[in-house]
């Protein structure tokens, strides 16, 4: 039988090994002696195909992104009308676990410095409670809302009633620096203009896809400016999310990636 190597992160770059030389070691030692035995290897951005095929000397592994199946949302007030929040307020939305690495403490520093928006951190997770505290003091209150994880099936319908999405990963390791969040096709999906953090293999997508913008996320000042542009600037908001949406459709989307396995599946088979 063939046999695939599915390399779903970049496991040597993981912040939990980082200062862990023993464990790190014997993590290079196993992938090694796999990795090199595969048929095919699989893994989900190009920027790690490239080192996976640098490190092992191995034909460079096939990039199957971790993009949702596409389903088209219509617009909605399904958060307006949950948590109450006025038309004439814009609603900057984080959807996703609350734990550390997210930059979830730089996006309400950010909203604080941005009137006329409010906050939905939409998820549950370790530091919700320092996420809660945080907000209350910053005086944030009022203008953060935490409704906690909501049902599978009505993610998507909450997130296409935001306004924008906001996604900050942090440069705590190489996993994180050059990772492809789910989440930001989840955004474009749903329609949203995505703020999101400018590292190598996000950047490649928002600025092909013309999609958001992108921010250094330890930078409340710059995402604060991001978030004030999109609410300010219709125009630019309605692109984005026009944009987003169509590369949505048509690259970005599990119907177009999933064809990629099959071709590679098709053609052990035949071996």
């Amino acid at each position: 039988a063939a046999l695939i190597y599915d390399s779903h992160e970049y496991y040597l770059g993981m912040d939990s090994l980082i200062g862990r030389r023993f464990e790190r070691s014997v993590w290079a030692f196993v992938e090694r002696a796999f990795i090199g035995k595969a048929d095919r290897v699989i893994t989900v951005g190009d920027a790690i195909a490239d080192i996976l095929r640098a490190r092992y000397n191995i034909p460079r592994p096939v990039v199957v992104r971790n993009c949702p199946a596409f389903r088209r949302f219509e617009r909605s007030d399904a958060l307006r009308e949950r948590l109450r929040i006025p038309k004439a307020v814009g609603i900057v939305l984080y959807q996703g676990v609350m734990d550390a690495g997210r930059g979830l403490f730089t996006i309400l520093e950010s909203v604080k410095r941005v009137e006329g928006c409010c906050l939905v951190m939409l998820g549950d997770g370790h530091i919700l409670d320092e996420l809660k505290e945080h907000a209350r003091r910053l005086d944030l209150s009022d203008r953060t809302f935490f409704p906690g994880s909501v049902p599978l099936q009505d993610l998507m319908r909450y997130t296409a009633s935001a306004d924008v999405g906001i996604h900050l990963i942090e440069n705590t390791c190489p996993n994180h620096y050059y990772c492809l969040p789910n989440k930001l096709f989840e955004y474009m999906m749903a329609g949203l203009p995505v703020i999101i953090s400018d590292f190598p293999e996000i950047g490649k997508v928002v600025r092909g896809a013309q999609a958001g913008l992108l921010v250094d996320p330890t930078n409340p000042a710059a995402v604060a400016g991001a978030i004030r542009r999109l609410l300010s600037e219709g125009e630019l908001l309605r692109k984005f999310s026009e944009h987003g949406l169509k590369a949505a459709e048509e690259r970005y989307n599990w119907e177009r990636e999933s064809a990629k396995l099959e071709r590679v599946y098709r053609e052990l088979c035949r071996k």
